[in-house]
């Protein structure tokens, strides 16, 4: 067996971080997974739901943009791994394997491999679970935020995104320790 997991949602100027686990067995193969940058936004969701038959089990963690400012991003996103990663029962001898080469579980024994997302299934898998289900958090909460059009750009600082902080200024769900941010809270 094997835990591949990926955050989502880190250089964003708004919305939380997320980060999925997704348990399956090593050599699983699936047509049409890779890293979620390389599958198109329309063709993801059914990739999720086919991850979702398949794994044995997926979890995902948050953490809020509050906790970003508070704590930084990179304390955030293992803020988000430790929840993502406690919900799993995990059976002894499984690998786990993080996408990058910072040590988001800490101490737990881990496997750090920089674009493990192009090269483990299961980090592929989580990498694609992680940035459905934060995309789909901006597009529900886009009607909130009048004006910002969340569902279109998912938080990223894009020139739309950024015309918008100019126009209207931070909301709640921005992260006010990020420059681009700052620039515009009063």
């Amino acid at each position: 067996m094997i835990v591949g997991i990926d955050e989502v949602g880190r250089g964003c100027l708004a919305g939380p971080v997320c980060v999925a686990a997704v348990l399956m067995p090593e050599k699983f193969k699936m047509k049409g997974l890779a890293d979620s940058k390389k599958v198109l936004r329309g063709d993801r969701a059914e990739l999720v739901l086919r991850i979702r038959k398949k794994a044995q089990q997926i979890a995902i963690g948050w953490a809020s943009p509050s906790e970003i400012d508070e704590f930084n991003i990179w304390k955030a996103v293992q803020l988000a791994a430790a929840r993502a990663i406690s919900q799993l029962d995990i059976p002894s001898g499984t690998l786990i394997v993080v996408d990058g080469n910072a040590r988001m579980l800490g101490e737990m024994a881990a496997s750090y491999v920089v674009k493990a997302d192009d090269k483990y299934p299961a980090v592929m898998a989580a990498s694609n679970v992680a940035k459905l289900a934060r995309d789909n958090y901006m597009a529900k909460i886009d009607h909130i935020y009048e004006g910002f059009n969340f569902a279109s750009h998912v938080g990223y600082g894009t020139k739309k995104h950024r015309e918008s902080l100019a126009l209207l200024g931070p909301t709640d769900i921005h992260r006010f320790s990020y420059g681009p941010v700052k620039e515009f809270a009063v």
